[in-house]
């Protein structure tokens, strides 16, 4: 691997592997587990390939900020940096789209934007029933 991540059998990053690492810093809550999640979006960035877990990693950074700073406008400004990756014309509208936006509408909830979360979840409910 190239420390960030491991190589699959085709030579891409096992991306999976690498976020599962990634959880186990979050819960610490500190700068590390910050910097460690800017630098997943950076990736999955490089990559152009992951808009739905771009938005994940931008919105756990917008939870570690909140938390540490105590002030929202920093968190604001990476869920509209995850909100524009969620609704990207490069995401796929398929089943792990519909998790990303089930997953992360409370986010949406937390940070008092009751617009964008229900959108997610029409979404999802549109793509899971039809």
């Amino acid at each position: 691997g190239d420390g960030n991540g491991e190589k699959s059998m085709n030579g891409r990053i096992d991306i999976s592997r690498f976020i599962d690492r990634l959880d186990g810093c979050f819960n610490r809550n500190d700068m590390k587990a910050a910097r460690e999640w800017k630098k997943t979006a950076e990736i999955l960035g490089r990559i152009g390939y992951h808009a739905g877990e771009i938005a994940i990693s931008l919105d756990m950074l917008a939870h570690l900020t909140f938390d540490r700073d105590g002030t929202a406008y920093k968190a604001e400004s990476l869920l509209d940096e995850a909100w524009e990756y969620i609704n990207s014309d490069d995401q796929p509208r398929d089943g792990n789209y519909a998790y990303v936006l089930r997953k992360y509408a409370p986010s949406f909830d937390y940070f008092k934007r009751p617009d964008e979360a229900e959108a997610m979840r029409e979404s999802a409910k549109e793509i899971y029933y039809g």
